[in-house]
């Protein structure tokens, strides 16, 4: 009561008190609610912090042994994603989940659903996507608001449930009305993508703003809700084109870690738009702290920097590193470009065998230049021509008002993160994270 101030004048230091007494007395919701308090930092056993994390863990720990199924269930979510220095223990926190599941702990179910999405789970039998989407579904059954938020995100996805765009438009419209914010992002992104596959349909496009300014207000820690505006102001796509705009929203977006956004304000310092001129300096920053992210764009950006000597030393060496990085993780550009070290003997002796190797997985990546130079080779025309004039267009950020097309689909923009799963947990943890990821909120 004094925790929450039902009936009376809300007070942590009462609150604590009792829980205090009533763990003495052996009291198990006692035990997770003083593990939850020290990890928000509301409840103190020790001055250092680092100390209370580890005393929340042990609690949590305690009270999962003890049949706690609310403890078990945030105690896998930490042992998936080792945080407080815990180590990762994927069969762990699988063996915790299915412990709440015998509970019928609906958080539960749809963080063990997760854990079967993501094929995390040390367990071959059956299909996992499959079990995940029942997992789902039975939280769902229960009322579990973010598990239609995951049954919709099945359904779009086509993985342990047939695809059907109906359904899972319904399911984010059940969930964003529920008041998950996490389902309202959803619903956002199914929109923009829809108004995509319509012939880019302006009043679509204008009711995807719509929907990411409502993400935006109700959860502003969600970094890419940011990134899509700025996406939007950039393209012009249900909006006034407003580069300035654009990039005040990616910047945001950039502090809140997104990738994307990063690479974005690169682009915008490369090019001198945006309201800021042109410099050099805060492009490579841009692109560090993207690549730090993980962000392939990015990485072939720098490749291609420190290639032609732009802004920086150039270095062969560190240009290939980059290149291959980027490539490493899909990005058809950055193969392309090791094509072109290979074909140039940029890193040796000319290999032209690697080059076509190279120049074959660009084209397979979906690179248009990697296509046509293949064409010519076979034509037995001279490339070298078209390679040079690829090479002044590498870094392909001008003000044309042109987004990169996705594989799946050449008229939808680039998720920075892909589809992001909403599993809710504790009150005090993230509500947004990756698809394949977990979340306690």
């Amino acid at each position: 009561m004094y925790m929450d101030g039902y009936g009376v004048t809300k007070d942590i230091n009462k609150a604590i008190a009792y829980f205090q007494k009533a763990m003495r007395a052996g009291q198990t919701e006692a035990i997770y609610r003083l593990a939850i308090l020290l990890e928000k930092g509301l409840y103190k056993e020790f001055k250092d912090r680092t100390q209370n994390i580890r005393r929340a863990v042990e609690l949590y720990e305690k009270a999962s042994n003890e049949g706690h199924s609310d403890a078990s269930t945030d105690l896998a979510y930490i042992l998936e994603n080792g945080l407080f220095g815990v180590k990762k223990d994927f069969k762990k926190a699988w063996e915790k989940l299915l412990r709440a599941k015998e509970r019928r702990n609906p958080r539960a179910l749809n963080n063990l659903g997760i854990m079967y999405y993501k094929k995390v789970i040390p367990d071959n039998r059956g299909n996992h996507e499959e079990r995940a989407f029942e997992c789902f579904r039975e939280a769902a059954n229960q009322g579990y608001i973010k598990a239609y938020t995951s049954l919709g995100i099945c359904y779009e996805t086509g993985r342990g449930a047939p695809k059907n765009l109906e359904k899972a438009l319904e399911y984010y419209k059940l969930s964003s009305e529920a008041g998950d914010p996490d389902g309202l992002y959803h619903l956002a992104y199914f929109k923009m993508e829809e108004a995509a596959r319509e012939d880019n349909d302006t009043a679509k496009y204008e009711e995807a703003v719509e929907l990411f300014r409502e993400v935006k207000f109700k959860d502003p820690k969600n970094g890419d809700a940011y990134y899509y505006l700025g996406f939007f102001y950039e393209s012009g796509f249900g909006v006034e084109r407003d580069m300035e705009t654009a990039f005040g929203y990616y910047s945001k977006a950039a502090s809140l870690e997104v990738a994307k956004a990063w690479c974005k304000l690169g682009n915008f310092y490369s090019d001198g738009v945006g309201g800021v001129e042109a410099d050099t300096n805060q492009a490579l920053h841009c692109y560090l702290e993207a690549a730090k992210l993980n962000d392939d764009e990015a990485m072939n950006h720098l490749g291609v920097m420190y290639e032609e000597g732009i802004g920086v030393v150039a270095d062969t060496e560190k240009a290939y590193e980059y290149y291959q990085k980027s490539a490493n993780l899909g990005n058809a550009k950055a193969k392309l470009n090791i094509g072109h070290m290979h074909e140039s003997g940029k890193l040796g002796d000319r290999d032209n065998e690697n080059a076509l190797k190279m120049y074959h997985e660009a084209a397979e990546s979906g690179c248009t230049t990697a296509t046509m130079l293949l064409s010519f080779r076979q034509k037995d025309t001279a490339i070298q021509d078209i390679l040079q004039s690829y090479l002044h267009e590498r870094i392909e950020t001008k003000d044309t008002g042109e987004i990169e097309p996705t594989e799946e689909d050449p008229k939808a923009p680039v998720d920075p993160k892909g589809i992001n799963f909403a599993i809710n947990g504790n009150e005090n943890k993230q509500g947004v994270f990756n698809k394949i990821t977990n979340t306690m909120s």
